[in-house]
């Protein structure tokens, strides 16, 4: 009889061993992927406070802040993105005045339109879609262009005489980025509203019906919220994205490497601090 129970126990244990098998490196892979993330977001934690350090300093001196080069990126971020900012965000306000005005047809209230998309464009939408334009040209670029030099060492020679690449390289982007995106957004907005509105009317109302229900729903503390999360996304964009850049390993791929993390940490970092934002303005009543 004991003979007879030793192969289906033999048979479980074993089972239980390929579990435990399987589970071991699941379990460390889990530990490592986690350990790597805590280094990661506490190397961006310490960038951004060496940026944030080094932001005054170049404020006060403009010669240390590159203002001729920061001057070109801003140009290159702001000018050149004008066109893809505009007609995306004019597509997405014409999206949420569609949507909007069916749902609202459903109560006889299509005029609300324009409350609506005034506020979703100016708080939301104009800031968030903009940010992630923006990670996704300039971001890429920073990473790209900063990841190049480290693979020819040109950052290792500047750092070889005595050069902090954070003045030199960083803060013109970093300055060019914050000084961009809120543009970019504000222009965002227009386009989107004017989406809108142009729904409005076809809705047949008067533009300057649709335009006196904007005016009422959207204040000035909403123009606030949505310029100054524009201004945090510059920031963060730029900074990570010349993050990215710095940390660019060896080889052609590695470019491509840093390029493709600047634009996901990018957004990311959009929407957890949009998020933030809506929590904070929420609370206080913004």
């Amino acid at each position: 009889m004991p003979e007879r129970q030793a192969g289906p126990v033999a048979g479980e244990l074993a089972e239980v061993d390929a579990r435990e098998a399987i589970a071991e490196p699941l379990l460390r892979l889990a530990g490592h992927r986690s350990r790597d993330l805590l280094r990661d977001v506490g190397a961006q934690v310490a960038f951004l406070g060496a940026v944030t350090r080094a932001l005054p300093g170049a404020l006060l001196k403009p010669k240390l802040s590159r203002v001729v080069e920061t001057v070109l990126l801003a140009h290159a971020a702001g000018v050149e993105g004008l066109p893809i900012v505009g007609l995306i965000n004019f597509l997405v306000g014409l999206i949420i005045a569609y949507v909007g005005g069916h749902v609202l047809a459903t109560f006889g209230a299509q005029v609300f339109v324009a409350d609506a998309i005034g506020i979703i464009m100016v708080r939301e939408m104009a800031p968030i879609m903009t940010g992630i334009l923006v990670a996704g040209r300039s971001g890429s670029a920073y990473a790209a262009e900063l990841g190049t030099m480290r693979v020819n060492e040109e950052i290792d020679a500047l750092t070889t005489m005595g050069l902090d690449p954070v003045p030199l390289l960083v803060l013109p982007r970093v300055l060019a980025g914050t000084l961009v995106l809120p543009l970019l957004s504000l222009y965002g907005m227009a386009a989107g509203i004017l989406a809108g509105l142009l729904h409005v009317q076809g809705l047949g109302y008067p533009i300057a019906v649709g335009w006196s229900r904007l005016a009422t729903a959207v204040g000035v503390g909403s123009l606030v919220v949505g310029v100054a999360k524009s201004v945090v996304f510059g920031f963060l964009v730029a900074a990570v994205g010349c993050l990215r850049g710095l940390q660019t390993g060896r080889g052609a791929s590695a470019v491509g490497r840093s390029a493709t993390r600047a634009v996901v940490a990018g957004i990311l970092l959009v929407i957890v601090v949009d998020a933030i934002f809506a929590v904070v303005t929420t609370a206080l009543g913004v």
